[in-house]
């Protein structure tokens, strides 16, 4: 079916930067570029998966070291062994977080000032 196009911001003349319009998840969609307002696209068939969001339901511990290490515990649902799976706490993002199940993840706390912080 069609898919009305989305705005690209131009990077550098390899790059340009764009953001997926919403889709339901499980789907791909092929991912072509134009420079003429549509008259031709790319033909080069890369597709883009859409993939359902992680839901979060509970961490332990709650509390761990100013210096870091703790092991966290997350669980809840749609957790996919991917490369990119990662965890975030307060600003510190990109942790790296080791799969266990599809409810399942845990990753090594940081270290971080005193003080709550989001998860």
């Amino acid at each position: 079916g069609y898919h009305p196009a989305t705005v690209a911001i131009f990077v550098s003349s390899t790059q340009i930067m764009c953001e997926s319009p919403p889709h339901a998840s499980g789907l791909g969609l092929t991912v072509e570029v134009s420079t003429n307002l549509g008259m031709n696209w790319t033909g080069a068939g890369y597709m883009f998966a859409y993939e359902s969001t992680a839901q979060l339901d509970y961490v332990a511990p709650r509390q761990g070291s100013v210096f870091g290490g703790s092991l966290l515990k997350l669980t809840g649902s749609g957790m996919r062994n991917t490369e990119s799976l990662s965890c975030r706490v307060g600003t510190i993002s990109h942790i790296a977080s080791r799969w266990l199940s599809s409810s399942a993840t845990s990753c090594q706390v940081p270290a971080h000032r005193e003080g709550p912080v989001p998860l």
